[in-house]
């Protein structure tokens, strides 16, 4: 019985050095295992220090789009060097002041600011909207004078239209109603001056280019002029509707105010004489009288104020078309009172409308609050 216990307690010990054998084998197992697991930690960190090659390869494609850009500019500036024009504003040329005068349902005239925009960049040149400050009275679709493809020989006037947007900058297309109002080849009016329709024609003058458009196909139909002069940029601009309703003119400061020159022929049906009188009770009559003639090449009107209060003799430069005229104050004639008149004021204008012949006031106007609405019949040619 004593040596089955002394058995039993050999076996027990020798089961106790192999489970604490086991348990230091399972101990040196997992130390190995955590070793070669730190092991490859550190292998992947230094394999990670060397991914900034990757980490670049990554950013290829947005450099490659920065190149791509860098090259769509020096394409642009390139553009840029093409399509300089010396009739249109330099490029540090943002907005200019200009005298502006318009008739709309009151009478204004006051210096405003030109806007010169540029809208983009394409191959068929840069595109600008040309647009004035905003005016009490005119409409905002009225203060913008259209958008301008500028080419290093030709500009290009644009209606303002999406579609004419989308064409110049996605198809790359000139708009089919795109007209030139300024290049070095003068354009002739593929209509007599007596035919009806669209009249439109380029003028060459010297360092200018006078762009004249008219529709006489109604007697208040619209026109539009551009004078553009060289290294100055836009120097004068017209538009409206017949006996100048809703009418805009700007002029260049410190330019000289444009005589807008035209053919004999388109003037001469202008000369002879014209008078208008008018009667305010109880006692006050005034009589005009104006006489149009050429001399030297030139148009001229005198005109005569006689009546209440009043003698004026003064002498005024015609310019316009077979259609409409303006008579610009020049200077006075002997026995004239008063000199309330500056050169280049516009006295009155005329304009024809079928067998009418109606009057825009300007700086001269009538006594009679009843006569005061421009674009009616007062004056009269003398036979």
């Amino acid at each position: 019985m004593v040596k089955k216990l002394k058995l039993l307690n050999i076996t027990a010990d020798i089961l106790k050095v192999r489970c604490d054998l086991m348990k230091k084998i399972l101990i040196i197992i997992l130390m190995l295992g955590l070793i070669v697991a730190s092991g490859c930690g550190k292998t992947n960190d230094s394999s990670n220090l060397s991914q900034p090659h990757a980490s670049s390869s990554s950013l290829e494609p947005e450099q490659s789009d920065l190149n791509t850009n860098k090259a769509d500019s020096k394409y642009n500036n390139s553009d840029k060097e093409n399509v300089d024009n010396a009739f249109f504003f330099k490029d540090s040329v943002s907005e200019l002041n200009y005298n502006g005068r318009f008739l709309f349902d009151e009478p204004v005239e006051k210096d405003v600011k030109l806007h010169i925009n540029e809208v983009t960049s394409a191959k068929s040149g840069r595109i600008y909207e040309l647009k004035l400050d905003s005016i009490d009275g005119v409409s905002t679709e009225r203060l913008s004078l259209g958008y301008f493809c500028v080419q290093k020989d030709k500009i290009y006037k644009i209606e303002p239209t999406k579609e004419n947007l989308n064409k110049l900058i996605r198809n790359k297309e000139m708009p089919n109603d795109s007209v030139v109002v300024c290049q070095d080849k003068e354009i002739k009016d593929t209509l007599s001056n007596e035919e009806h329709g669209w009249h439109h024609y380029l003028k060459v003058d010297g360092n200018k280019r006078e762009y004249y458009s008219y529709n006489n196909l109604v007697g208040t139909g619209y026109y539009e002029s551009f004078i553009w002069e060289k290294d100055k940029g836009l120097i004068n601009y017209r538009s409206g509707y017949g006996a100048e309703r809703d009418s805009i003119e700007i002029q260049l400061i410190n330019v000289t105010p444009i005589a807008e020159k035209s053919d004999d022929s388109l003037l001469e049906t202008w000369v002879g004489n014209y008078s208008f009188s008018e009667f305010v009770p109880p006692d006050q009559n005034m009589f005009y009288g104006i006489s149009i003639y050429k001399e030297e090449g030139n148009y001229y009107a005198d005109i005569s104020i006689d009546g209440f209060q009043t003698i004026e003799r003064l002498r005024a430069k015609v310019d316009g078309d077979k259609n409409s005229i303006k008579l610009r104050f020049d200077k006075y004639l002997p026995d004239n009172r008063f000199q309330p008149y500056e050169v280049g004021d516009i006295l009155l204008s005329f304009e024809k409308s079928g067998s009418d012949l109606n009057t825009l006031w300007g700086k001269i106007e009538p006594i009679d609050k009843n006569d005061k609405k421009s674009g009616s019949p007062y004056f009269e040619l003398i036979p």
